[in-house]
C-alpha cells in the first residue's frame, strides 16, 4: 500500500484542526468556570459590585501579572456592557489602555484611553 504525501499532510492538518478547536473550546469552558468562582470568592452580591471588584483587582496586579490582568478588564467590560453598566465599560476600558501601556504596546494604550473618553463623554 502506497501512501501518498498529500495524505498524510491532510489527515495531520485535519487532526490539529480538530485539537486546536478542542483546546479553544476547553479555554471558553474554563474561563467561564474561573469567572463563576471569582464570583463566588469576591462575595459580591451584585453585578456592578462585581464589576467594580474586577477592575480593583486588575489595579493590583497589573504590573506583576499582566496577562492575567487583562484576562480580568476583558471579563469586567463584557460583564459591564451585559448588565448596561456604562460606569464599568468605562472602567474596563480604561483597565485595558492601562494594560497596553503596562506591556509597552503604547498605540493599542492611546485607542483604548480615547474609546474610554468618548464613552465617558456621553
Amino acid at each position: 500500500m502506497r501512501v501518498y504525501r498529500k495524505e498524510i499532510l491532510s489527515f495531520i492538518s485535519a487532526k490539529s484542526m480538530l485539537m486546536i478547536a478542542m483546546l479553544i473550546l476547553v479555554s471558553l469552558l474554563a474561563s467561564a468556570q474561573d469567572i463563576a468562582g471569582l464570583r463566588k470568592k469576591s462575595g459580591c452580591s451584585s453585578d456592578t459590585a462585581f464589576v467594580n471588584y474586577l477592575h480593583l483587582t486588575f489595579k493590583a496586579m497589573r504590573y506583576d501579572n499582566p496577562d492575567s490582568a487583562k484576562w480580568l478588564a476583558d471579563a469586567s467590560y463584557k460583564l459591564a456592557k451585559e448588565i448596561g453598566y456604562a460606569h464599568g465599560m468605562i472602567w474596563a476600558l480604561y483597565d485595558q489602555s492601562d494594560y497596553y501601556e503596562v506591556v509597552g504596546e503604547y498605540d493599542k494604550a492611546l485607542e483604548f484611553a480615547v474609546m474610554a473618553l468618548r464613552d465617558g463623554r456621553e
